[in-house]
Formats: C-alpha cells, sequence, structure tokens
C-alpha cells in the first residue's frame, strides 16, 4: 500500500505531462543530471514521439556534474538504452539555478519548429530521393529492379512523404527508416518525426 501510495505523483506527473504533449507541438523532455534519465522519463519521451511531436531533450542541474565528461557519457549511455527512438535529437545542458544555457533554449526551439514545418522543393526532394535509391534500392528480393518515379511533400507538422514506385508489396521498415535518415540529415531534421510512405504505381504510357 505504501508503494502505490508513494507512486502517486509520479503517476499524475505522467498524467499531466501527456496531457500536455497531446497540445504541444514541441515537446522539451527534462531530465535531472544527477538522477539520471528515470523510467518516468522514458515514458514522456516515448508518448511524445509516438504523437509525432519534435522533441529536444534538455539536461537540467549541469552545474553539479563535478566531472563533465564522465557525466556525459553516462547519460549518452543511458540514453541509448532507454531513449533509443532519440538519438538524434537535439541537447541542451542547462543548469535552473545559475542560468548556464538558458539563452540557448529559444534559439533551439525555433529550430525544431521551423524543422517541424518543413516545407520541400519537389525537385530537390526528388534528387536527394533519387540519388539515395539508386545507389542503396530497396531489395526486392531478385524479382525486378526496383524503380522510384517520383517523391512529394503530402504533410507537414511533422514532415510526410510519398514515394511512388513500381512496388507492390510492404517495404521493409529498415528502409523506411535508411529514408529518413536520409532526409533527416540532408534537410537537418534534428528531433523531428518523419513519415515515409511508399506507394505503388503503375507508370503512365
Amino acid at each position: 500500500r505504501k508503494g502505490k501510495t508513494d507512486r502517486g505523483p509520479e503517476v499524475l506527473s505522467v498524467v499531466m505531462a501527456r496531457r500536455a504533449i497531446e497540445r504541444a507541438h514541441l515537446c522539451m523532455v527534462v531530465v535531472d543530471a544527477e538522477r539520471g534519465i528515470t523510467r518516468r522519463d522514458a515514458h514522456v519521451a516515448g508518448y511524445a514521439w509516438e504523437a509525432h511531436r519534435a522533441v529536444m531533450l534538455v539536461i537540467n542541474k549541469w552545474d553539479l556534474a563535478t566531472d563533465r565528461a564522465r557525466w556525459r557519457q553516462r547519460l549518452e549511455d543511458e540514453a541509448g538504452r532507454h531513449l533509443k527512438f532519440m538519438r538524434h535529437a537535439p541537447v541542451l545542458h542547462i543548469s535552473a539555478v545559475t542560468g548556464q544555457g538558458l539563452p540557448k533554449i529559444l534559439p533551439a526551439l525555433e529550430r525544431l519548429a521551423e524543422a517541424f514545418d518543413l516545407q520541400t522543393n519537389t525537385s530537390e526532394l526528388n534528387a536527394v530521393l533519387r540519388r539515395s535509391w539508386n545507389q542503396t534500392p530497396p531489395s526486392t528480393g531478385g524479382k525486378r529492379e526496383a524503380k522510384l518515379y517520383y517523391a512529394t511533400q503530402v504533410g507537414r507538422r511533422p514532415p510526410a512523404f510519398a514515394l511512388f514506385t513500381n512496388l507492390s508489396g510492404e517495404t521493409h521498415f529498415s528502409y523506411l527508416r535508411h529514408l529518413e535518415n536520409v532526409l533527416r540529415d540532408h534537410y537537418r531534421l534534428a528531433g523531428v518525426p518523419i513519415k515515409v510512405m511508399i506507394r505503388g504505381r503503375q507508370r503512365r504510357g
């Protein structure tokens, strides 16, 4: 009974965070540098990512770090275990007490908002994806050559893209992840979820 009572504030904080995420486009996941990444932190971050929100990781109490290299490595290791989906998200180290790093938050959020609201140039988008497709085409099991006819952006907040191809089956998730990374690197979409859809299409003519 005592354990359940002790967990009450933690459960309430997660519920409140989820409600705030539902109303937001941008999310800052604030982590206590001394305590490290907790189960609650991972839960909130995971919900934000699944809700397709742009995410930034903020490490607070950085002024307490006596050995910053060691603390940084520890937090990176914890993020690698618990926040794999956020491995590309921006990271800020701050101290709410001393003010260290606080002036960097607003510019970082502005960059995140701009990336989340990305509108691509169609010709540039096709050039980027076609180059990647030709270098690393999706596997077709040796049945036929995979062809990319064209690509277009079909959504914003978060950016979503459709690729029209001669493929009829479902594309392996690893290749979709590859295309997401190509787009993220080219358009500097750190912390922004990306939707990539591959659609079959009969070539006209």
